[in-house]
């Protein structure tokens, strides 16, 4: 069964990409991981830590939790 690759479907913001990553990160057999990016301006202002990209990988975070907080601010003028 380890010999089929896995491909999660994500097509959601950076808190449910950045626990996705940590997920794949621990699966041995993962392949790649969809995730959906622009479809807001504020985005990349969500996260504090924001969301890191490196030869197309994402960068899975060492600190705490997930490895990022959410802009409260951003997310009062959201509201």
């Amino acid at each position: 069964m380890g010999d089929v690759l896995v491909a999660p479907h994500n097509p959601s913001g950076p808190v449910a990409t950045a626990v996705s990553a940590h997920l794949c990160a621990n699966i041995p057999n993962f392949a790649i991981l969809e995730f959906a990016y622009g479809e807001v301006p504020w985005r990349a202002e969500l996260l504090n830590s924001p969301e890191q990209f490196v030869n197309g990988n994402i960068v899975v975070k060492d600190k705490p939790g997930f490895g990022f907080t959410l802009n409260k601010k951003l997310i009062e003028t959201l509201i």
